[in-house]
C-alpha cells in the first residue's frame, strides 16, 4: 500500500526527484534477490568505456557494515574493502579501475559527490529502480525468467517490492533465459510496452585465487568439486557448474551476502578434504568477502578457484546501445 502512494506521488508529482546534470542510467529489478544485476551494470561498462567519459557507478551498498558515503574507487585507487562498501560495489571496483565507484543510501548525495568531486560525466545507478529520488534517463529492469515475476508475492509475504503496474516506468526490461519465456514475456506486456530483451548469463572463466592462473572450462567435465556461496540466487550458480560438467559433491549455502568466519572456513576446506579434494569453487562476491580471511587460511589460499561469469545479451537491433545513446544526449539537454 506505502509503496504503491508514493509511487503515485512521484507519477503525479506531488513528490519530485533531483537531476544531477548528467546522463543517469539505472539498472534495478522488482524482486529482492539475485537478477544477474552486476554482471549487467559490468556489460554496460564495458559499452560505455566507448564513449571516453568518467563513469560512476553510485549504490547502496547492500549488506555493508557502514552508513553514510563511502567512496569505494576513486577511479584510480581502491579505498573501501568489501566489508565497508559492499560485495558487488567492490567486485566493480576491482574489475574496472578506472570507474569511481561510489557508495550511499542517499543516491543523490552520492551521485552529487560523483560529478562535484571526480567529475563524472555518466551515472550508473545499481539496484535503484524504486529509488526515485534521483532522476535518470534510463530505466532498465532485469526479471529473473525462472521465477515468473507475477507469482511472487509483494514485501513481506513474498519478495516482490511493487505491484506488477511499476513496470510502465521502465524503458527496457531484460528477461534472463527460461523454459517459458515466451509466456512470460506474453504476461509482462499486460504491464509494459517498452522493449523486452532476452539475456543469459555464461562463465567466463575459472582461476585459482592464489595465484590467478586458470583451468580451461574445457578442461572441468568430469571433475568433482565442492561449491559454496552466499548469493541471492545460489541455484543459478549450481546450475552454472553442473552445465560445465562439473560433478557437485558437495554445496555450502551462507545467506545473501554472508560474512564468513574462520568456523565456516573450516566447514568449507573439511567438506573439500571428506570429498577427496575436489575441487573448491566459489563466486566472485563471495570471494570479496573471502579476500581478507585467505591471509589467515593458507590451505584456502592454494585451494580455492572462483567462477567469473558476464552476461549475454540476446539484441540483434542494438536496442540498448539506442537507449544508451538517447540516454546521453538527453542528460546534456
Amino acid at each position: 500500500m506505502m509503496v504503491g502512494l508514493r509511487n503515485w506521488m512521484y507519477d503525479a508529482g506531488v513528490l519530485r526527484n533531483v537531476r544531477i546534470g548528467v546522463p543517469v542510467i539505472s539498472i534495478g529489478n522488482m524482486t529482492a534477490g539475485g537478477t544477474g544485476k552486476t554482471p549487467f551494470v559490468e556489460l554496460l561498462l564495458r559499452r560505455l568505456s566507448a564513449t571516453n567519459k568518467k563513469i560512476a557507478v553510485v549504490s547502496r551498498g547492500y549488506g555493508r557494515k557502514t552508513i553514510g558515503t563511502v567512496v569505494v574507487s576513486d577511479g584510480m585507487s581502491i579505498l573501501a574493502s568489501s566489508r565497508d562498501g559492499g560485495d558487488e560495489p567492490s567486485q566493480l571496483a576491482a574489475k574496472f579501475p578506472n570507474v569511481v565507484v561510489i557508495v550511499d543510501e542517499r543516491r543523490v548525495r552520492g551521485a552529487e559527490l560523483a560529478v562535484r568531486c571526480f567529475g563524472a560525466a555518466v551515472i550508473l545507478l545499481d539496484d535503484a529502480f524504486q529509488h526515485r529520488s534521483i532522476g535518470r534517463d534510463m530505466d532498465i529492469v532485469m526479471i529473473d525468467g525462472s521465477k515468473p515475476l507475477y507469482n511472487i508475492r509483494m514485501i513481506p509475504a513474498g519478495l516482490r517490492r511493487e505491484p506488477m503496474s511499476g513496470l510502465r516506468r521502465a524503458n527496457t526490461i531484460v528477461l534472463s533465459a527460461s523454459n517459458n519465456i515466451d509466456a512470460l514475456e506474453h504476461e509482462l506486456r499486460r504491464f509494459s510496452e517498452s522493449p523486452i530483451l532476452r539475456s543469459t548469463t555464461r562463465p567466463l572463466r575459472l582461476s585459482l585465487a592464489s595465484s590467478g592462473s586458470e583451468l580451461p572450462l574445457e578442461t572441468l567435465r568430469g571433475k568433482s568439486c565442492v561449491a559454496f556461496s552466499g548469493i541471492g540466487n545460489p541455484d543459478a550458480f549450481r546450475n552454472t557448474l553442473t552445465a560445465l560438467g562439473l560433478e557437485v559433491r558437495d554445496e555450502l549455502r551462507f545467506p545473501d551476502h554472508h560474512r564468513y568466519s574462520g568456523g565456516d572456513i573450516r566447514s568449507v576446506l573439511l567438506s573439500r578434504k571428506t570429498h577427496g579434494d575436489a575441487l573448491l569453487v566459489t563466486t566472485e562476491k563471495d570471494f570479496m568477502r573471502l579476500s581478507t580471511l585467505i591471509a589467515d587460511h593458507p590451505d584456502l589460499a592454494v585451494a580455492l578457484y572462483v567462477l567469473e561469469i558476464e552476461t549475454e545479451l540476446f539484441d540483434k537491433t542494438g536496442i540498448v546501445d539506442g537507449l544508451i545513446d538517447l540516454a546521453m544526449r538527453k542528460g546534456k539537454s
